[in-house]
């Protein structure tokens, strides 16, 4: 399973509109592949969960997928939550995807960058 982290609460309705549309697109594919989106999954029920309780649902999603793969909407370097998630996932690599062209370069997590 691919885990599609993104950033978030910079733009919250932005940042889910954005990664609906990147979902639907990969949905095209044939086969789709595999995925687990943190952002359209919760975005509509976490609204009133604490940020802390829903990151560590998705970090349960994380450990569990083969490959984490950071979308590159705007700010994703300042995401606290691709921060943690890049950690979490550390040393392994992970694939930095441009929103619009799904194409992609591999890029490694700092140590101790969450």
């Amino acid at each position: 399973m691919i885990y599609l982290a993104s950033p978030y609460s910079n733009n919250p309705d932005g940042n889910y509109l954005a990664m609906i549309s990147v979902c639907r697109r990969l949905l095209q594919h044939s086969p789709p592949p595999l995925f687990f989106c943190p952002v359209t999954f919760y975005h509509p029920i976490g609204k009133r969960v604490p940020y802390e309780a829903i990151m560590e649902l998705c970090l349960k999603y994380l450990i569990g997928s083969d490959q984490l793969v950071v979308v590159g909407l705007p700010d994703w370097q300042e995401s606290r939550g691709v921060a943690i998630e890049m950690a979490t996932w550390h040393p392994r690599p992970i694939l930095l995807m441009d929103p619009e062209t799904f194409r992609g370069r591999q890029i490694m997590p700092k140590a101790g960058s969450a």
